[in-house]
Order: C-alpha cells, then structure tokens, then sequence
C-alpha cells in the first residue's frame, strides 16, 4: 500500500473474506481519489517538479494498484467460496501488520499465461500426473497430450535411495522420535566425513534440534538458512568452502542446483507433507485428498533432485521417515518410475 494513503484497517472479522472485500473496495476509491487529484496538481504545474506525494511516479503506480485491486475485487466478489484470509498477522505493538488472502483453485487465472500462442509446451521432471496438471491449470484434458519419460538417462547406481525407517514422524511423535533422528543424521554425516551434502528438514524446530544434538564436529559443518545471512548468500558460503560442509534447511527442495562435489549424499528427514496448519493446504485437502499426496510426492522427488544434476553425477539419499512406505503405497500414479526404481532394498 502507499504509505500516504491513509485507510483505516478492519478490527474485527478478521477471518471473513467479505471484511476484506469492503476493504479493498475503500481502499480502491482513496486510490482513484488520489490519482484525480495528483493529475490536477501535475497539470496545473506546467512540467515542473511537484511536491511529494503528488508527483508523476506516484500517480502511475496508483492507477496501477487501482487497476490490480479492481480485478481482484471483481474476482473476491465473483468467487468469493473460493477465497480464503490465510494468515492474519500483528506488530510488537498488536497492530495489524499484514493480511494475506488466497485463491483455493487456481486454475481460472492460467488464462493470460497459455493465449499466447497456439500451443504451449510444459517441460519438468516433475509433473507427475497429467490429470492434476490440466486440473491445476483449468486446460481441457482432451486437448492435453502427455509425454512421459519412463526411463532416466541417469543411471541407478549413481542416485540409491536408502529408506532408513529410522521412525514414524507425525505430530504426535515427533518429540519422541527426534533423539533417534538426530543419532542417524550424525551417523550419516560421519559416514561422508569429507564430502558436501544437504539435510532437508521440515520445520526449523527440527533443524535447531539436530543442530544442538548431534556431535560437535558434525554440528560445526552444518550451514543453515533462516539466520543472518539470506538464500544467495547461505548458497555461496557452501559453494566455496574448502571444507565438508552440509546445508540444513526446510526450504531449499526446489530452485537449487548441489551439482558434483556440492552434494555427494542429502538426507531427506520428513515425508514433506505440506503443512496443515497452512488454511489454504487444509482447505485444498478437504476438498480433494489426493492433491495433498499428489503435492506431498511432488515435494519428496524435488528434494530427491537437488544433488544428482546430470548423468555423470552421482549422490546417495537417506529417507529417514519410516511413513516413507505409507506413502508410496497411497500415491500410486503420482511417483515416477525413476524414484522407485532407485530405492535400495533391504
């Protein structure tokens, strides 16, 4: 929002979509009220500099934001079953700070992104499943052609999957079970004493809970992310250090490239189901439980792709979450081949 734009926010009804329906509807008038009057004052100016707030930069990103929040409310007004207020949050002083509001399906917004041609091609290791794909997208099933490599040019040997089941990781179990995870995960890192590697976690809790059990060598190796240091930083650190070190993080299973030396083995300590604490994963289970495998496969074998980059690059995972085989089990026709063909026997 313009900091200058002075919009009394919502207190009560907080959770109701329509709080902010009336909101955004307040909020677009001050916008198109402050454009009006930002054009008069630039006109009378004849070209000459205008004071803030009231100057030309100001003005077009008003009337972009009015544009924006013109089609949203248009969009929250038409559908409004299918918005959600997901997350709700306060300032040390218990001001509001920031709403966050969401589409459950969003297929309908896919629109602008495929009418650019004729034809639209979808290249990824993941996809997984042609019928979630045109269901997320909102494209026509029967106009949908799906190609799927069943074979992997990388070779089995250089990408083993060890399932550990070291133990079960639920809610209920977690506190118990995380000493056992800790001793397996400083066992591993003391097996490839002298080779980089990452450890995906699902939550900081347990990344903080490794990170204060396991030895004191293992612990010094580990670089984390939700410190000081952002992303691309935390990345480089483990780039170009000389040493052995491990990334740990419940965020880098996608967008990161631990090509050869950057990784030689990960440990995979969850299933990485998506977090149901979330609103909009509670509310997209509840209306259809097999996206929630789907989503939770999807996670899983993008974790599994972080270390092994090209044919000639190999790395060893370890899946510590014995709910590994519930899983594989209840997610028939969403985990390719190339995953399970990799996994060890016992």
């Amino acid at each position: 929002m313009l900091p200058f734009l002075k919009v009394q926010m919502p207190d009560r009804n907080l959770d109701d979509v329509a709080t902010w329906i009336d909101f955004c509807i307040e909020l677009k008038e001050r916008l198109f009220e402050f454009a009006e009057k930002t054009e008069r004052i630039i006109e009378r100016s004849n070209q000459k500099a205008t004071v803030e707030p009231f100057t030309e930069k100001n003005l077009i990103d008003a009337l972009e934001r009015e544009k924006s929040l013109a089609a949203v409310i248009d969009d929250m007004k038409a559908n409004k079953m299918n918005w959600i207020v997901s997350g709700v949050q306060h300032d040390s002083a218990n001001q509001l700070a920031r709403v966050t509001l969401m589409p459950l399906d969003v297929s309908g917004y896919f629109d602008s992104i495929l009418d650019k041609g004729s034809v639209s091609l979808f290249m990824s290791a993941t996809i997984l499943n042609k019928d979630y794909l045109c269901k997320t997208t909102g494209l026509d099933s029967n106009k949908v052609k799906f190609v799927r490599i069943e074979e992997s040019d990388f070779p089995i040997k250089n990408r083993p999957i060890h399932m550990k089941n070291t133990a079960w990781l639920s809610a209920k179990t977690m506190s118990e079970s995380m000493p056992k995870i800790a001793e397996e995960v400083d066992n591993i890192m003391s097996e490839h004493k002298n080779e980089k590697g990452i450890i995906h976690t699902t939550s900081y809790s347990q990344l903080q809970f490794i990170k204060d059990k396991i030895g004191k060598e293992n612990a010094g190796r580990l670089i984390e992310t939700g410190s000081s240091l952002d992303r691309s930083e935390v990345l480089e650190k483990h780039y170009s250090s000389k040493r052995p070190t491990v990334l740990i993080s419940p965020s880098l299973h996608l967008g990161v490239d631990l090509k050869d030396d950057f990784s030689r083995f990960q440990v995979i300590v969850k299933v990485p189901y998506p977090d149901l604490t979330d609103k909009r994963i509670s509310k997209m289970k509840e209306r259809d439980p097999k996206w929630y495998t789907w989503n939770t496969v999807l996670r899983l074998v993008q974790a599994y792709g972080r270390s092994v980059r090209s044919k000639d690059d190999y790395a060893t995972t370890y899946i510590l979450d014995s709910s590994i085989s519930y899983l594989l089990k209840n997610a028939e026709g969403f985990v390719p081949k190339w995953f399970t063909e990799a996994i060890v026997q016992p």
